[in-house]
């Protein structure tokens, strides 16, 4: 009997890792949403498109041609404003396993009927997605950072000296 309960566990098991790939989830919770149908084709109409859908509740709607749906994400906010600096994107038919997302904020992943969103931010791992009718992904919204103090001390040198110059020729 305690065989039995174990095997059934196991198929139990598989059944539901199964049923996530489906799901697209990537990460536990950090599914944001959906846009359909596929138009996002390049960093600037998906950075656009992202910022659009950071902004819904739990909700669906319909805007132009475009569909964007919250609707069972489980991701709470305030977001981060998408940018198109530091983006990256990889194309055609790349891999779908082995993402490392670390220090951006959102993957996009766009497949032949629409494009699906994770927030990503402060994930320091790789990801995998579902690949099925997979085009491409994008990162968006690095991780900002902070200016190194060599180089804040080169701009004032250069300062300095563009001061001196000004002062021995009188300029």
């Amino acid at each position: 009997m305690k065989k039995l309960i174990v095997a059934l566990a196991c198929i139990a098991a598989l059944g539901a890792s199964a049923i996530g790939a489906e799901a697209l989830t990537v990460a536990g919770d950090a599914y944001l949403g959906s846009i359909e149908p596929n138009t996002p084709s390049n960093p600037a109409n998906e950075v656009i498109y992202i910022n659009y859908l950071i902004t819904l509740a739990d909700e669906q709607v319909s805007v132009t041609d475009r569909t964007y749906s919250r609707v069972g994400s489980t991701v709470v906010g305030p977001f981060p404003t998408a940018v198109t600096a530091g983006a990256v994107k990889v194309e055609p038919n790349p891999s779908p396993t082995g993402i490392d997302v670390t220090g951006f904020s959102y993957l996009l992943a766009k497949y032949s009927t629409g494009a699906h969103v994770w927030y990503v931010a402060g994930l320091n791992t790789s990801v995998d997605i579902p690949s099925d009718a997979l085009s491409h992904y994008s990162l968006y919204n690095p991780v900002s950072v902070p200016e190194g103090g060599s180089t804040l001390m080169l701009l004032g040198m250069g300062l300095a000296g563009v001061a001196a110059l000004r002062r021995r020729f009188g300029v």
